[in-house]
């Protein structure tokens, strides 16, 4: 099961900084085992208690070449061009600003990831700014 994918990115980023949540993203590919394990151990709890945890959670696939549905100039392989992210899977935590705090490339194993990922949405959570 993929994580619902964002219809605009510029449209996620306004409601983002309209509620105060960063925007976690989890870029992968189709057939990744490591995307499929993180997805299944980490990624879908945040999607699920999002509200609580006041975030919002999106899935995007690196090679995905098609426009967003409301967003046709842009398409998720451009979107992960303008960051920059070859890797799969990578989770980013983005605002308005741009990107809020340093990317998880990679899952190794879920032991010591959710502390990584909380300490980066910590830090993403400080530098977001409301519109």
């Amino acid at each position: 099961m993929m994580l619902p994918a964002a219809r605009s990115w510029d449209a996620l980023l306004s409601r983002s900084a309209a509620a105060n949540k960063p925007v976690v993203v989890l870029w992968g590919t189709p057939g990744c085992p490591w995307c499929t394990a993180l997805r299944q151990d980490v990624v879908i709890h945040l999607w699920r208690d999002a509200a609580l945890r006041n975030l919002e959670v999106v899935e995007f696939n690196l090679l995905d070449t098609k426009p967003l549905p409301d967003q046709k100039e842009l398409s998720a392989t451009q979107l992960a061009q303008r960051f920059g992210i070859r890797v799969s899977p990578t989770v980013s935590f983005h605002g308005p600003q741009g990107e809020l705090a340093e990317r998880l490339i990679g899952y190794p194993s879920r032991d010591f990831y959710l502390s990584y990922f909380d300490q980066r949405l910590e830090v993403a959570r400080g530098k977001l700014k409301p519109l």
